[in-house]
């Protein structure tokens, strides 16, 4: 399942991505709101990324390398997975390495991925999770049209999780 933005392609995560996806992880504060995957080693990342793989695959959620249309430089990876274990909503999840930041690449990916979830999987909602502090995420939530909802604490993750709700 391959998507395209004016600027990006995001194409289903392949083995051959896992290095760079690894390398962008362990740039300064990358993974600091997401603290599952936190200090993890290369094999644990090397699971961490074939589950997801493997996921993808089956179309139990999607979760994509990014990269530029004209150069195919990496810019991160995107995600629509299940809201919290359910099997009839998802949530959203962006991960953009540094040098992509602040450039609109987040909000360009959002809309095409809120389509996705809209027109192809034919849901009426997506949610957006994210660990308490991580302004950026807010800010691009509620760019996104999404609405908070909850803030409360995970006892999965043991974090305190801002839900957010976007209705189509």
């Amino acid at each position: 399942m391959k998507l395209t933005t004016k600027r990006t392609e995001l194409n289903l995560i392949q083995k051959e991505d896992f290095q760079e996806i690894i390398d962008s992880f362990r740039e300064k504060d990358a993974v600091k709101y997401i603290k599952h995957i936190q200090g993890l080693s290369n094999n644990e990342y090397l699971d961490f990324l074939e589950q997801k793989r493997l996921l993808s695959k089956n179309g139990q959620l999607f979760y994509w390398t990014v990269r530029e249309k004209e150069t195919q430089n990496y810019i991160g990876t995107m995600g629509v997975m299940p809201y919290l274990g359910s099997d009839s909503a998802f949530h959203i999840g962006f991960r953009i390495s540094k040098d992509f930041q602040e450039k609109g690449f987040a909000t360009e990916l959002g809309k095409v991925v809120i389509d996705f979830v809209k027109t192809e999987l034919k849901h009426q909602l997506i949610f957006g999770l994210i660990m308490e502090g991580n302004i950026a995420s807010q800010t691009l939530l509620k760019k996104l049209g999404f609405q908070f909802l909850k803030s409360d604490f995970n006892t999965d993750y043991q974090i305190q999780l801002e839900t957010y709700r976007l209705d189509f």
